[in-house]
């Protein structure tokens, strides 16, 4: 029984069993018909102008609008005890009794069966309400009873929902009994167009319904296809199944934590406890009611999942139990049940993605959850962090892919930096920029030392700016491109930003003008043009010899010849040289004296700065030219050890 279950009795929502429950080959309905009242009568005209958007189109739809109904039949039969006209004289399960829906299933008869202890219907309204589709007297009932009081949270349009049971049965039966008048009816269709009406002997007030499975619907006879939360208990085959006060519906205050804990419990099957939880509810423009938790961790696959995480309810029937329009796509990590008296009953699935309510109440979630997310990060920094670090995935999506939320997501966005242990926002980081700095400056490395050891930080330490720190290549590299500003400033990487800095005096090893044209034209050659684009001399670097500049763009252009599946080796990059470093000096004088030696020194100095850069893509081959300057390091070592011996 396990498809059942999911729609009256999901395992995580589900309450102890009570055991003195009527049995199924025990019904409180004899239904014996006596009299053909009616026979073969079709039904109303009104089922041919329905909209064909107004029937539902999802099998699994006629459960919750039967259940709905039968709880729009109790509420009836609580409105009417309320009024002081209910009798029980001889009417069985009367005033007094426990208003309850119980629902039967059987395989071996293929039948599903759905019972009320409600109000009933005399013959008028059984001509009314199932001879003319989607005409529903409820609202109007309860209207009646109160005159004009408060909105009702009555559910259902008896028709449409009832006639939608036709879609898996080959046959419908309806016994009821009123309360009052007291007589019992069975109705009957087998949806070719006509019902039959006959007076029956029927034990208990209320309605039975009996649907007779088409052999394709067996799976209807499955426990785990119903779940309901509804005024009134619900039980499957003598099981109580339902909890009839939703938490959601109750008041804040009086929701304590261990029930918010145990709810998140029951309702992801996750045995941790949640990082964070939040009861929200609104009655103006939608009437909104929901629960909403972030995980304590996020399963590995849910990451390259679009499917939610979020149970849509209508005055506490289900609708979805995994509703994926509620929100935008990256949060589909919230867990939750959202409940809106406004979405309608007989919506049908392949209608929720683009229905005006559900619009309307994804709006008012996400603008809800981004406030949550931003008080939590100003007044609970630890337990945002805790957040962030395990779906900081899922953020940097949102920065992608959410044009409408982007400038929301960037303010709850967290990164670390070269001047603090800790995160820092966006924000935080602008309150300590010095009026010189034009930019926000980031850097994508492995971890903090790789960057603070970095060439193309050397600017930066030198101006003693901060450079926010992200260590996810793939998706961080693609987050960036659609970070681009904040308030008005560009946020920039630090290997492609172009900032001033002083000029240092040159010192004595400096090359001259002339060398460093030497040097220039030299990587030319060397390289040629499908290496290097370009060689100037460096006004920023002073750390090392050569480094690559502007090799971000080449990167890009790089990940989309890979995928177009052109050579990428042939993208040249622009080279700095430092005309201060020491070595390169030494290099002139090695080029006049040993050009072999010097040629080898200068591929390692280019293969150097494409490391530096994170673009070298074989370091295998400078292998063999390692060993090789190795194996002269180590005989001019040996000479001169040689040398010292001689003066000695």
């Amino acid at each position: 029984m396990s498809i059942l279950n999911s729609i009256l009795s999901r395992r995580a929502l589900s309450i102890p069993r009570i055991c003195n429950i009527f049995r199924p080959n025990n019904f409180p309905f004899n239904g014996v018909p006596s009299t053909l009242l009616h026979h073969n009568r079709p039904y109303s005209t009104a089922y041919s102008a329905i909209p064909s958007e107004e029937i539902p189109t999802s099998k699994p739809v006629f459960i919750r609008e039967l259940v709905a109904n039968a709880s729009d039949a109790l509420e009836k039969q609580r409105q009417f005890e309320l009024s002081g006209c209910a009798s029980s004289d001889g009417l069985g399960n009367g005033e007094g009794g426990e208003l309850a829906i119980r629902v039967w299933c059987d395989a071996g008869k293929r039948q599903l069966v759905v019972e009320d202890s409600g109000i009933g219907m005399t013959y008028e309204e059984l001509n009314d309400h199932l001879g003319t589709i989607a005409k529903s007297g409820t609202l109007k009932y309860i209207q009646d009873a109160k005159e004009g009081s408060a909105k009702s949270n009555l559910i259902g349009s008896f028709g449409i929902g009832f006639y939608s049971a036709l879609m898996v049965g080959e046959e419908i039966r309806v016994y009821t009994k009123s309360r009052k008048d007291g007589k019992g009816y069975m109705w009957k269709t087998s949806g070719q167009g006509g019902y039959e009406i006959a007076e029956a002997d029927v034990s208990n007030a209320g309605t039975k319904i009996v649907i007779q499975l088409r052999e394709d619907a067996m799976q209807f006879t499955e426990k785990a296809l119903v779940n309901n939360f509804v005024s009134f208990p619900i039980y499957l085959n003598g099981e109580r199944v339902n909890q009839v006060e939703p938490l959601w519906i109750k008041e804040k205050s009086e929701i304590t934590g261990d029930e918010l804990r145990e709810f998140y419990r029951k309702l992801s099957g996750d045995y941790k406890d949640p990082l964070a939880e939040l009861v929200y509810k609104i009655d103006s423009p939608l009437n909104v009611r929901s629960i909403l938790y972030v995980p304590n961790s996020s399963p590995f696959e849910q990451l390259y999942s679009k499917e939610g995480e979020i149970e849509l309810y209508s005055r506490r029937v289900l609708i979805k139990s995994k509703c994926d329009g509620l929100l935008p796509a990256w949060m589909r990590f919230v867990r939750g049940v959202v409940d809106c008296e406004d979405v309608q009953l007989n919506i049908s699935r392949e209608l929720l993605q683009n229905n005006g309510v559900m619009l309307r109440i994804k709006e008012i979630l996400t603008r809800r959850i981004l406030k949550w997310f931003s008080d939590l990060a100003s007044s609970e920094r630890v337990k945002y962090e805790g957040i962030f670090e395990s779906f900081n995935h899922y953020f940097k999506e949102g920065i992608c892919t959410d044009e409408v939320n982007r400038e929301k997501i960037k303010e709850i966005l967290l990164f670390k930096s070269t001047k603090s242990e800790s995160y820092t926002t966006l924000e935080e980081y602008k309150s300590r920029m010095s009026a010189e700095q034009k930019a926000i400056y980031f850097m994508v490395v492995p971890d903090k030392t790789v960057a603070l050891e970095s060439p193309y930080m050397e600017p930066f330490n030198k101006l003693g700016y901060e450079v926010l720190l992200m260590h996810d290549e793939n998706i961080d590299k693609i987050m960036v491109s659609s970070l681009q500003s904040y308030k008005g400033l560009p946020i920039e990487d630090v290997e492609e930003a172009k900032i001033d800095v002083p000029v240092e005096e040159e010192c004595e090893n400096s090359l001259s003008r002339e060398e460093v044209e030497i040097m220039c034209e030299w990587f030319k050659e060397t390289f040629k043009a499908d290496k290097v684009a370009s060689v100037k001399e460096t006004k920023r670097y002073t750390t090392h010899p050569a480094i690559v500049v502007n090799h971000g763009e080449i990167l890009k252009n790089k990940m989309m010849m890979k995928q177009l599946g052109m050579d990428i080796e042939s993208i040249p990059f622009n080279v700095e040289i430092n005309p201060k470093h020491k070595m390169m000096k030494q290099l002139i004088n090695l080029k006049c004296s040993n050009k072999e030696l010097a040629d080898l020194v200068l591929c390692q100095v280019f293969d150097n700065a494409l490391l530096a850069a994170g673009v070298l893509t074989n370091p295998r081959r400078m292998v063999n030219r390692l060993n090789s300057l190795l194996n002269v390091i180590v005989e001019q070592g040996n000479r001169n050890c040689e040398n010292q011996e001689d003066e000695i």
